[in-house]
């Protein structure tokens, strides 16, 4: 079922996608957050079965202002940081070809820990992705709270 918050998406399949007025993610001890004085401007979408039905590398949530239909991505992901900016990397692609519009985008991995050796490949896959898409990616570990007002500067 779809959420209130969410109806003005046109591209949304309205059938199958479980969607929320929800500013939070978290899976396996990671947590994706916005802050925000009212939530009802954002919906939380599950990217895997309901976007993006395949098989292909997907991130898991996307997060959209629908005020403004700005996009958040976001990879709740363990150690493996190259994966995860491929995942988001994938889906984006995917958006592109479906032209779906994106005003606004931003990128977030939230991650286990952070490895050393992972600062050259996120560092490159964070240089593609502002090139390439013009998406700001960060990167945090296990809980996040992006405040609203920095989303979208």
């Amino acid at each position: 079922m779809i959420s209130k918050c969410c109806e003005n998406l046109k591209w949304l399949d309205k059938q199958n996608c479980a969607t929320s007025a929800c500013v939070s993610a978290t899976e396996k001890n990671k947590t994706f957050e916005i802050k925000t004085e009212n939530r009802k401007n954002y919906c939380r979408i599950k990217i895997d079965d309901c976007v993006i039905k395949s098989e292909q590398k997907k991130c898991d949530y996307l997060f959209v202002e629908t005020q403004k239909e700005c996009f958040i991505f976001v990879e709740l992901k363990g150690g493996e940081i190259g994966i995860a900016c491929e995942q988001i990397c994938q889906t984006i692609d995917y958006f592109i070809s479906k032209s779906i519009q994106i005003k606004y985008k931003k990128a977030y991995v939230i991650s286990s820990s952070v490895y050393p050796k992972s600062d050259v490949a996120f560092g490159k896959y964070k240089e593609k992705l502002k090139q390439k898409y013009g998406i700001l990616l960060e990167r945090y570990t296990r809980h996040y709270i992006a405040n609203e007002n920095d989303l979208f500067k």
